[in-house]
């Protein structure tokens, strides 16, 4: 294998990279429940990396405005994490429907609600076990936590550096011969 294949590798490479790294906006909402007693709060996250810089909004619905508290806009350059904080007054199950819109798009989220008498929470509505959602927070070592879209990049800069090996093998091979 000449030189000339190995640039061709290494270009596929800086393709690669070039590919994962524009993938656009995303945003996520965590955890994807709540559950809390009426009266006591219950905090969310929204994770916004933008690749277009600029103004969002948000937007959460499905329950009484002054049980909400939260930023109705942010500006946003690359990364940034909006704090939402809930406090029912009623109990029942509820649905938070959030919508964050920006130059990177419109992203909404459904966010189940969970709402008990207080020494109820963490057991679900008044008290009864409901199934949550699985979730990994928490598992593993917490070295490290990778986005879909940075496991992609990792995923195509593992396959780029076993090509690379192999093309320096085949070249070792070759040279021996």
């Amino acid at each position: 294998m000449g030189d000339n294949a190995f640039v061709a590798l290494v270009m596929v490479f800086i393709l690669a990279l070039a590919a994962a790294s524009a993938a656009g906006t995303s945003v996520d909402v965590r955890p994807g429940y709540l559950d809390t007693a009426r009266f006591q709060s219950a905090m969310g996250k929204i994770y916004i990396d933008a690749d277009s810089p600029g103004r969002y909004t948000v937007s959460i619905t499905g329950v009484p405005e002054e049980w909400l508290d939260y930023p109705s806009s942010v500006n946003v350059q690359g990364e940034e994490v909006v704090s939402y904080v809930v406090v029912p007054r009623t109990t029942g199950k509820y649905t938070l429907y959030i919508t964050v819109k920006g130059p990177g798009g419109r992203f909404d989220f459904e966010n189940r609600l969970w709402v008990g008498y207080p020494g109820s929470a963490g057991e679900g509505v008044l008290g009864n076990p409901v199934e949550k959602e699985p979730s990994l927070e928490g598992q593993g070592t917490g070295m490290f936590s990778l986005s879909e879209q940075d496991s992609l990049l990792a995923l195509y800069a593992f396959m780029m550096i076993v090509a690379v090996g192999a093309v320096f093998v085949g070249h070792a091979v070759l040279k021996e011969e």
